[in-house]
């Protein structure tokens, strides 16, 4: 059986977010910053930064190279 996961849906301002995958997966980079409160790439209960990072960690990010800011 095939467990349900939640499908995360991104507006058109995350390019930011997608270029800095990309950096990463290439070995462009070496950590990921991403920082964002309750603004509007979700909606406004939910933190962004939280969100992404969980994603990240979801497309194998390592977790050590994730940093976070959600109080902007």
């Amino acid at each position: 059986m095939m467990s349900m996961v939640k499908r995360i849906k991104f507006h058109k301002s995350s390019d930011r977010l997608w270029q800095a995958i990309y950096l990463y997966k290439m070995k462009i980079i070496k950590k990921i910053i991403f920082s964002g409160g309750n603004g509007k790439v979700f909606n406004n209960k939910i933190k962004e930064a939280s969100v992404v990072k969980k994603y990240l960690i979801s497309i194998c990010i390592k977790f050590r190279d994730i940093f976070i800011e959600s109080n902007s």
